[in-house]
């Protein structure tokens, strides 16, 4: 009688738990149900917008001219980037392919001296629009992206040669008929290239989680400016790596 009573709770406790495990299930499967599409894959269809959090490690190349002086030099930019995406995801089987565009804001610089000018480059605002191509496990996405955009970037120049008030013939400090140090400052608005990779996951209902990095390259931009004997003409050009997380609500 005693070893029947025992069967009995056990049969029972195992029947409890089954159910409570279905309900369960049952529960996950409904909250999954809008984004989980014909044939079992998660449905990345649809647009989509979020905001991401990055660092941005890279290099600017700069070459300044002016009469008597050429400094031509390349120094890291380095800085922390953070913005908002948005796209729209087109997906069959597997197979996922999109459109994005994000706006950011980084700030990213450095500051080197160079002969007679100290250099400070700031590249602090771009924005891209990118194809994606991925494909899908489950709810898993691993994708290509590439595209292009604009980016802000800043250059601001102090001469440190200050020659004496009766100058011996010839250059001095480097400098042709420079009677004082001047400072000196540019800002550009310029196109770029960006591609890059990323993997993006399901992490709750219909929100996604994604890690991605991206290479980005402008092209070379020039501000000339007036300067005793002549002119100052300074041209850069940004090579950049960006690293960044992002979080997305799916619509």
């Amino acid at each position: 009688m005693k070893m029947c009573r025992r069967g009995g709770r056990v049969v029972a406790m195992a029947f409890v738990a089954s159910l409570l495990t279905t309900m369960g299930f049952a529960a996950r499967a409904a909250d999954l149900a809008p984004i989980v599409s014909g044939g079992g894959y998660y449905n990345w269809s649809g647009f989509y917008a979020g905001g991401n959090l990055g660092a941005g490690v890279g290099r600017m190349e700069f070459t300044a001219t002016m009469p008597g002086l050429t400094a031509d030099t390349s120094d890291e930019i380095r800085g922390f980037v953070g913005g908002l995406q948005g796209g729209f995801n087109w997906q069959n089987g597997p197979l996922v392919a999109g459109i994005e565009a994000d706006v950011q804001f980084s700030h990213q610089r450095n500051g080197v001296n160079t002969s007679e000018l100290q250099i400070t480059n700031t590249f602090d605002f771009f924005s891209t629009l990118r194809g994606r191509v991925g494909y899908a496990m489950d709810e898993w996405l691993f994708y290509l992206t590439a595209g292009g955009g604009y980016g802000s970037t800043q250059a601001s120049m102090i001469t440190t040669c200050r020659p004496p008030l009766v100058p011996p013939p010839g250059p001095i400090c480097g400098v042709f008929a420079l009677p004082a140090a001047g400072s000196f400052s540019g800002s550009d608005f310029s196109p770029f290239w960006v591609a890059g990779v990323g993997v993006e996951t399901q992490i709750w209902d219909r929100w996604t989680g994604r890690i991605e990095y991206l290479y980005l390259q402008s092209g070379s931009v020039t501000d000339t400016f007036a300067v005793p004997g002549g002119t100052l003409a300074a041209s850069r050009t940004v090579y950049d790596h960006i690293i960044r997380t992002g979080l997305n609500y799916h619509f």
